[in-house]
C-alpha cells in the first residue's frame, strides 16, 4: 500500500452570496440529513456526538458550511488550490495531492464538503 492522489473540484456556478443561501437551507431546513452526509461521506466527525448529531445545532452547521464556502471561494489565497476554466465560461476550483489516509491539503476538507453538498452549483 502507498499514497494515493486525491482531489476535490467545485464548479463555481453560484455567487458567494447564493452559495451562502444554499448553505443556510442545508443547515436549517435539512440539518439532520446534512449532518449525516457530512459525517458519513465527508468524515466530519467533529459535527457528531458519539454517532448522534442531536447536540449539533443548525447554527453550528451553518457556521461550519460558511467556513468551508469561504475557503473554496477564496481559493486564490491558498498555495494548495488553483482553478481552471472549461469552454471559456465554466470555472472550477480545485485542490488535491498525495494522501496516506489523511487530507492531502489544508483546504481539502472544505472543498470536499462543498463538492459533496453541491454548495457552489
Amino acid at each position: 500500500m502507498g499514497a494515493d492522489f486525491i482531489f476535490s473540484i467545485n464548479e463555481i456556478k453560484l455567487t458567494k452570496e447564493e452559495a451562502y443561501k444554499k448553505a443556510n437551507d442545508c443547515a436549517f431546513n435539512s440539518r439532520q440529513e446534512t449532518i449525516d452526509t457530512l459525517v458519513n461521506e465527508c468524515g466530519c466527525y467533529h459535527l457528531s456526538d458519539d454517532t448522534t448529531s442531536s447536540e449539533t445545532t443548525s447554527s453550528e452547521v451553518y457556521k461550519y458550511l460558511i467556513e468551508c464556502l469561504d475557503n473554496v471561494y477564496n481559493y486564490q489565497s491558498f498555495r494548495d488550490c488553483s482553478y481552471f476554466i472549461i469552454d471559456g465560461t465554466r470555472k472550477f476550483a480545485i485542490t488535491g495531492g498525495m494522501s496516506w489516509g489523511d487530507a492531502p491539503t489544508n483546504s481539502y476538507e472544505s472543498f470536499n464538503v462543498c463538492e459533496t453538498l453541491g454548495l457552489t452549483e
